[in-house]
């Protein structure tokens, strides 16, 4: 693509995260979700894209690097002519290495767009079904003044200036999956994680470490902002809650077609994952354990907190340490333990719970 964004300061730039594995969704392509009859990768890019009336002073993106699958190039393509801005479609370097590798390939693409240029980047997951609730707070945070909320900043050693604004949820969480970053700042931490050989695989929090970020809670936000503000599509049960329709079971793994009824609904009160339970079944019936009681929702929760917490190899380590410590723990019991797998389980949480907010 030609490069007509050359030299320029205060551009408003965005990268659009598309590329995750729908794990817990059966594998399923979040972004061509549907939620009104408009995907999830639509209602990000149109969203960041136009400018509503009365916000033109603080206008949308000029240029979106969308991360995903080459299957969405085309939509992406007509999004581009439909916004009439630059948008192109890159890959994180391997495929799912996790959310900092897509940044970072994101990032690239947008210098391949507007090299060195400076200003600020929103960055924005499709996890989201309502965009439209959490874009127009992104960008009066990128407004020329910086941070126009109540907020404070927690500077990394050694850091001189601002480089990220991230709120929060109602817990208090980060949602660095819906920010705004000086591209300045955003190129420093990319840069620093990969002269150390970490971008895959590495976690959002790595990136922000690198930067110093100003953090926002809900009741310093602006306007009518509910607890759902930050409600990711994550399960069936989500995207049901979201208002999402729910594609058939052929939609959703059309190569399990034979094996299963297809064109039948999916149920959001249902198994979401029937190739793992299947797997979880054979594997127990392996090692004579049939008859122990496996919540395959719990075990992916924990995974996906540690790889979220921690980095994304965390997510296997963590859950199998908690099971062994829980099978320890069963043994050691003279009651069965029951309780063993939620206990190792809560404990796992609270340790991630702590290092992250350390």
């Amino acid at each position: 693509m030609e490069r007509i964004l050359e030299h320029r300061s205060g551009l408003r730039a965005a990268i659009v995260l598309a590329g995750g594995r729908g794990s817990r969704l059966g594998g399923a392509d979040k972004a061509t979700l549907e939620l009104d009859g408009v995907s999830l990768l639509e209602r990000a890019i149109l969203t960041l894209a136009f400018t509503p009336a009365g916000e033109e002073e603080n206008p949308g993106a000029e240029v979106i690097a969308v991360v995903g699958p080459e299957s969405l190039r085309g939509r992406v393509q007509e999004l581009a002519a439909e916004c009439g801005i630059p948008i192109v479609l890159t890959r994180e370097e391997p495929a799912f290495a996790g959310p900092a590798a897509a940044v970072a390939a994101g990032l690239a693409a947008l210098d391949g767009v507007a090299p060195d240029a400076g200003g600020k980047c929103f960055v924005l997951a499709v996890d989201y079904a309502r965009p439209g609730r959490i874009v127009p707070i992104l960008r009066r945070a990128a407004g020329a003044a910086g941070p126009r909320f109540a907020g404070r900043a927690r500077p990394a050693a050694g850091l001189e200036t601002a480089g990220a604004w991230v709120p929060q949820d109602g817990s208090g969480r980060d949602q660095p999956l819906a920010s705004v970053w000086d591209l300045a700042g955003l190129r420093r931490a990319v840069s620093g994680l990969r002269d150390e050989g970490r971008v895959a695989n590495a976690s959002m929090k790595q990136l922000l470490a690198r930067v110093v970020v100003s953090r926002t809670t809900m009741a310093d936000l602006p306007g009518h902002v509910t607890a759902d503000l930050f409600a990711d599509v994550d399960t069936w049960d989500d995207a049901a809650h979201a208002g999402i329709t729910l594609p058939t079971v052929s939609e959703q793994k059309p190569h399990l077609e034979g094996h299963m009824a297809v064109e039948k609904p999916l149920e959001s009160g249902g198994s979401e994952h029937p190739e793992l339970d299947a797997w979880a079944r054979e594997l127990m019936v392996a090692y004579g354990l049939e008859d122990a009681p496996v919540d395959v929702e719990r075990i992916l929760s924990l995974a996906g907190e540690a790889a979220h917490s921690i980095v994304r190899p965390a997510a296997p380590l963590t859950t199998w340490i908690a099971g062994y410590a829980a099978g320890l723990a069963a043994a050691r019991s003279e009651s069965g333990g029951e309780n063993a797998a939620a206990e190792a389980d809560a404990l796992a949480r609270r340790v991630i719970a702590d290092r992250t907010d350390g």
